[in-house]
């Protein structure tokens, strides 16, 4: 069976595929990404077949430079993909590329719908946790926790409620969003869900959630959703100074795979930096992009790198510091290590909370957070049983996840059933 994956074009939404594709192409399907032009040579690497999309959206060059997106390079863009998705241009990739089955990225409803147009299957693949509306589950991009009491439920549902009063803006990005979708695929608007954390829910098209269930809230079982393998293991490290590392115990601090675009993660430089002066018995590798502070403000315990060997440093830490990207989240737990959120944008306040509910580590708030909070918990995660238990129980989801394929034998059923 030919397999096409159609997934936003980041690093932090494709590398968590390849687990999953590799598998695929070992039971003897064919892979192949639909993307923009700037992965193409990242997947060819990998063997993975590519068939190019949204060129005229994302021209060759497009996500190498380093220009800021403002409101008018934003504007532009959605004016771009409206002409492209107009002119049926998506549609004809997918006929040339002959999928027998299309895995679109969950935040990617115009590819399930163009897929839907054209009668082919398609599944959802979510590179995050679910993101749709359930019990006393709040969105993701939400910190509130948990709680199914009452009152708990109440502030949930207060919870959504805003988040589709800040959509409620006729002219805005969901309104002109939801239009499109219902005008130009003639999908029924009955079947799509406005409850979704960042974009609109298409219950219809089951899921895939490309991470482990122990990590998200409480959430009713649904045998249209599953839980995959998503690590990637195998990637081929950077170089790093490993002879500066001297015994101490280690720190690695992420940033994540789009630090250079978000100031918050940045403003996580400063207060690394008083944390790893107030710590001057252990060690600090930051990986970080260019534009933080100077050699001046940083001490010798700390050693700062643009590009760091993730794996092999989480490996030898003690605690990971971080913004909360489940990404991350998941590299971390499967090497056993807790961690220290202060998390960012997106679902990274949601992943914090679930951090904090589950037991994981520590969570802050990044606009309160000290330096003495973060020493503090550096000093207690390691030795803290209760949180190297709970650490444990999601590293045992990974390893079986990974080891068992439960997506590669979700997908291949559900070929079976379509014909």
């Amino acid at each position: 069976m030919k397999i096409a994956l159609g997934m936003l074009p980041e690093l932090g939404h494709l590398a968590p595929t390849l687990s999953l594709a590799r598998n695929l192409r070992g039971a003897g399907h064919e892979v192949v990404y639909l993307g923009v032009a700037d992965f193409e040579g990242w997947v060819r690497e990998r063997g993975f077949g590519f068939v190019p999309v949204f060129e005229t959206v994302f021209p060759r060059g497009a996500l190498t430079e380093s220009r800021p997106e403002t409101a008018e390079t934003l504007a532009a863009r959605f004016a771009a993909y409206g002409q492209y998705l107009q002119s049926g241009a998506l549609e004809s990739r997918l006929r040339e590329a002959r999928p027998d089955l299309v895995l679109a990225d969950a935040l990617n409803d115009f590819l399930m719908l163009s897929a839907w147009s054209l009668g082919l299957p398609c599944l959802r693949l979510s590179t995050s946790l679910p993101q749709g509306w359930a019990p006393g589950v709040p969105p993701l991009s939400s910190p509130l926790p948990y709680d199914a009491s009452a009152e708990g439920l109440a502030r949930s549902e207060e919870a959504w409620e805003a988040l589709l009063r800040s959509r409620a803006d006729q002219g805005g990005y969901h309104a002109i969003k939801l239009a499109s979708l219902v005008h130009r695929y003639g999908y029924p608007l009955e079947r799509i869900d406005r409850r979704g954390s960042f974009e609109m829910e298409l219950p219809e098209f089951p899921e895939i959630v490309l991470g482990p269930s122990r990590l998200d809230f409480p959430r009713p079982p649904s045998d249209r959703r599953i839980h995959a393998e998503s690590l990637w293991l195998e990637r081929p490290e950077v170089p790093f100074p490993w002879e500066v590392l001297d015994g101490r115990p280690l720190v690695y601090i992420s940033g994540g795979s789009q630090a250079h675009r978000r100031r918050e993660t940045l403003a996580l430089r400063g207060l690394a930096a008083e944390v790893a002066a107030a710590m001057p018995e252990h060690q600090f590798v930051m990986a970080m992009p260019e534009g933080g502070p100077g050699e001046a403000a940083r001490p010798s315990n700390l050693i700062e790198v643009r590009f760091a060997p993730q794996l092999a440093l989480i490996e030898r830490s003690c605690v990971v510091l971080g913004h909360g990207g489940l990404g991350s989240l998941k590299e971390c737990f499967y090497h056993g290590k807790p961690v220290v959120v202060i998390p960012g944008r997106f679902d990274q306040p949601g992943n914090a909370a679930r951090v904090r509910h589950h037991g994981l580590g520590a969570a802050f708030d990044a606009s309160s957070v000290t330096a003495a909070d973060v020493e503090e918990a550096i000093r207690r995660l390691p030795s803290d049983a209760a949180v190297q238990a709970n650490v444990a129980l999601v590293r045992e989801e990974l390893v079986t996840l990974e080891r068992e394929q439960p997506g590669r034998r979700w997908i291949e059923a559900y070929l079976s059933r379509s014909g």
